[in-house]
């Protein structure tokens, strides 16, 4: 017999099976035709349908167009035998059926036998013959209708019995169902499998009612799947479904009314409706106790799986020494020893016997090799085990690849164990590296530590003195508050009352913003702000500020500017004068009376791009500095162990913020001091050069609230938006006091509506709070400069708050306003706010 390539064998079943299937499926004629071979033998379909003639072929199968209804082949079975050259025999059989669309139901078993000729590129028909059970074609028949439409009145009968057995078996699934706490559904096959039908028993299966149910879920069977397992249980239905599958199974958790879970088996088959529409129906199983049983196996597998896999991750290049040792006998197997040195590993065993003794006292560090053998030994391990307690790891020095002594970590790991069968894995890794990386660590978590600790301690003793400074002036408003009260027709009392609460005010008010300012940097938000400002102009209002202590004192200072100093620059004056007024502060505190002080003002040369570098040279001649605390001066909360500075007030902050300052702008503070002679600070920094800058205004008038009634703004219209009651009593009674009418809002919102409602021009000023309910000041001073109306871009906004920090100034400005005025209000300030904007 001639064998037949594979290719080839395919080929030619497949032809064959075009035959059938192009006839009884498709209908497709026209193929047929095209292929019948010039030299046809012959073609039949039944014992009086045969035809032996090319024509008489063609015209039989031209009759069959239209007269076969659509059919299904199932289970075909094709064997080719070679004939001769090029001819090939084709010996088949298959199942055929009906579509069931159809309403002749046949089901019958066909055989065909088909002689093709290979062509080359193509194949021809040269004999085909379809046999069926003859008795079931009629008289001319070329395909059984008479018998398909017996069949189909049997069916009907045999459906209806069908229907009283399915009745049946639904009674008999309920009785099922309710023994096995199970219920079904059908569901339309959708995107959600949305409901088509759910049995009561279903949501009594979760505790819930059937509206319950329907709510919970949605309506839809995803909607009862635990949304963890939602992912896993559509690709299980996926993967049954694929390749025309119909039926599926698949399980997960289902959350029930009580908030527990349960967990479900899944089962059901896609169907035909008579309507041609695809249904699901399904019957669900409660499994939890069966599955929760699995899960607590599979997870003691887990667990042991996992001891097994740690075992074998431990166990790798790294361990440079791995031996085996039997508990029972003491004999042990080396599995694996160091590519070199291995001389040194000869004492690991003694007759085959483990006995790490001898390595132990020759390679290890004596202050460690006690330890070891307690844990490592033969006697140790025995002892362990019998403790239970074989797992163990040990951190020791070794000398086992040269002279110096390195870290090792020496493990012992349980391999096997029972009927009293032990194995014991021993491992040795060189961990030098990691183990110098940890001391370092530690180290630096020491020294942290200490610092941290330090840092506590100096914190603990600036707030017992913050304590005391800050009680100082408290008690003395508190107590001159009550003198006062005490004396309310005296005038005179009241007034050297008032003065010196102002006074312990004002110095309360310094120790407050020299800790916020501190906290600020130590939070990394301090921000410079960056503005044109005159240098000379900064320091006459520096000397302006230091001038009142100075007389107090009777010092002697003097200011000395270098003649070709740049004067218009770009920078943070504030912050600028505050780092001068912190050292020069701290010059006058400690630098007894009749005492000199000086303050030099000169140029260096810059050492950053488009800067002028400025030196600022602060020298006294007071009590000066030890050089141990002259080395920690810039620390927080750092003060002097001195009785000459022990009655000084102040926060030991002065001079770290200072030093922050000066180095947010890329500066520093250089300082020499000599005890009991003296200090020289000197404060460098960089500013950016400006060619033009704003002409100072003129001072204002001494602070005092008789100089109120001088400005020249009475009669005029204030909106007043304060949400603090106090707050809101003392603005008013200045403002009545200089003599202009109030108009008051509580919150931002209010203070809008209160200025859309007035005409344009009823207000010559604005006030406004920043932090307020409903909506705050910045909030509303926007909202008032987008109003379409005449005076909301020109009417002067002054916020009038306590966010007294450069980046809340910075922000009240951006906001439209035109002036910031900081809580508790500077009467000076005041005057000259209302001088300015209210005329």
């Amino acid at each position: 017999m001639l064998n037949i390539p594979q290719e080839k064998l395919t080929a030619i079943k497949n032809f064959a099976h075009q035959y059938i299937f192009k006839l009884l499926c498709q209908q497709d004629i026209p193929f047929i035709l095209a292929h019948l071979d010039p030299q046809l033998i012959g073609i039949g379909a039944a014992e009086h349908n045969y035809y032996d003639t090319p024509q008489a072929a063609k015209d039989f199968i031209l009759s069959l167009e239209g007269q076969i209804p659509a059919c299904e082949l199932l289970n075909e079975e094709w064997t080719i035998l070679p004939l001769a050259q090029g001819l090939y025999l084709a010996q088949g059989r298959h199942y055929l059926t009906s579509d069931e669309d159809q309403q002749l139901l046949v089901q019958t078993h066909q055989r065909a036998t088909i002689v093709i000729r290979d062509l080359g590129s193509d194949f021809s028909y040269v004999y085909i013959n379809l046999s069926h059970p003859y008795q079931e074609l009629q008289g001319t028949e070329n395909f059984p209708f008479q018998v398909g439409s017996q069949t189909y009145k049997y069916m009907e009968a045999e459906l209806n019995k069908a229907k009283e057995q399915l009745q049946q078996k639904q009674q008999q699934m309920e009785v099922v169902l309710h023994s096995v706490n199970g219920g079904v559904k059908s569901s339309n096959d959708d995107d959600t499998y949305s409901y088509a039908y759910i049995s009561e028993e279903l949501p009594g299966m979760f505790g819930y009612t059937m509206e319950e149910f329907k709510k919970f879920t949605g309506n839809n069977a995803m909607g009862m799947v635990y949304p963890p397992d939602l992912p896993r249980a559509l690709a299980d239905c996926n993967e049954c479904f694929k390749d025309g599958n119909p039926t599926y199974s698949t399980k997960y958790r289902v959350p029930c009314k009580d908030g527990s879970l349960k967990w479900v088996m899944d089962s059901g088959r896609k169907t035909k409706t008579p309507e041609g529409n695809t249904i699901i129906n399904s019957i669900y199983l409660d499994i939890t106790k069966d599955e929760e049983a699995r899960q607590s196996e599979l997870n003691h597998e887990r667990r042991t799986k996992q001891q097994y896999y740690d075992l074998l991750s431990s166990i790798n290049s790294n361990y440079y020494f791995i031996y085996l040792v039997n508990l029972e006998d003491g004999s042990g197997i080396p599995l694996r020893l160091p590519e070199t040195e291995c001389a040194v590993f000869t004492s690991y065993s003694t007759n085959g016997l483990y006995d790490i003794e001898p390595l132990v006292r020759s390679h290890f560090h004596p202050d460690d090799s006690a330890k070891i053998l307690e844990h490592f030994s033969l006697s140790g391990l025995r002892r362990q085990k019998k403790d239970r307690h074989i797992d163990f790891a040990l951190e020791c020095r070794s000398r086992l690849f040269g002279s110096e002594y390195r870290w090792t970590a020496f493990n012992s790991t349980l391999l096997a164990q029972s009927d009293g069968y032990h194995q014991i894995i021993l491992t040795l890794r060189d961990i030098h590296e990691d183990k110098l990386k940890e001391l370092r660590e530690q180290q630096a978590l020491q020294e942290a530590f200490d610092a941290a600790k330090a840092a506590n301690m100096a914190k603990n003793e600036f707030l017992s003195r913050m304590s005391h400074d800050i009680r100082t002036p408290m008690n003395a408003i508190m107590g001159l508050t009550a003198i006062a009260g005490k004396y309310l027709d005296d005038k005179d009392r009241i007034q050297d009352c008032l003065a010196k609460i102002t006074t312990a005010s004002n110095h309360l008010l310094n120790l407050i913003n020299e800790v916020l300012d501190m906290a600020k940097i130590e939070s990394g938000k301090l921000n410079l702000l960056e503005e044109d400002f005159s240098i000379s102009a900064m320091l006459q209002e520096l000397l302006d500020l230091i001038n009142p202590q100075l007389l107090v004192k009777k010092h002697h200072f003097t200011l000395t500017k270098a003649p070709e100093l740049r004067d218009n620059v770009l920078g943070d004056k504030l912050r600028l004068k505050q780092l001068l007024l912190n050292i020069l502060a701290n010059a006058i505190k400690y630098t007894p009376p009749y005492g000199s002080i000086s303050l030099e003002v000169r140029e260096t040369h810059s050492r950053l791009h488009d800067t002028i570098g400025y030196e600022f040279i602060i020298t006294d001649n007071g009590i000066g500095m030890d050089s141990e605390f002259a080395a920690k001066i810039f620390e927080p909360f750092a003060r002097a162990s001195d009785s000459r500075t022990s009655e000084i007030e102040g926060t030991g902050l002065g001079m770290t913020i200072a030093l922050n300052i000066a180095r947010m702008m890329n500066g520093t503070i250089d300082v020499q001091s000599t005890l009991g002679k003296g200090s020289a600070f000197k404060a460098t920094v960089y500013l950016r050069p400006h060619q033009q800058i704003r002409s100072s205004k003129a001072s204002a008038p001494a602070a005092g609230i008789d100089s109120l009634q001088e400005i020249s703004c009475r009669g005029k219209q204030v909106l007043l938006v304060e949400d603090n009651e106090l707050n809101l009593e003392i603005a008013v009674e200045l403002l009545k006091y200089a003599g202009l009418n109030i108009t008051t809002a509580k919150n931002g919102l209010e203070g809008l509506d209160k200025f859309k409602a007035a005409p344009p021009g009823t207000y010559a000023l604005i006030l406004m709070d920043i932090q307020m309910p409903v909506m705050n000041g910045l909030e509303a001073a926007k909202a008032i400069r987008a109003l379409p109306v005449k005076d909301a871009q020109t009417v002067p906004i002054v916020a009038m708050t306590a966010n007294a920090f450069p980046e809340d100034i910075a922000a009240t400005l951006q906001a439209g306003m035109n002036e910031h005025l900081s809580k508790p209000i500077d009467l000076e300030q005041f005057h000259s706010i209302l001088q300015k904007w209210c005329q």
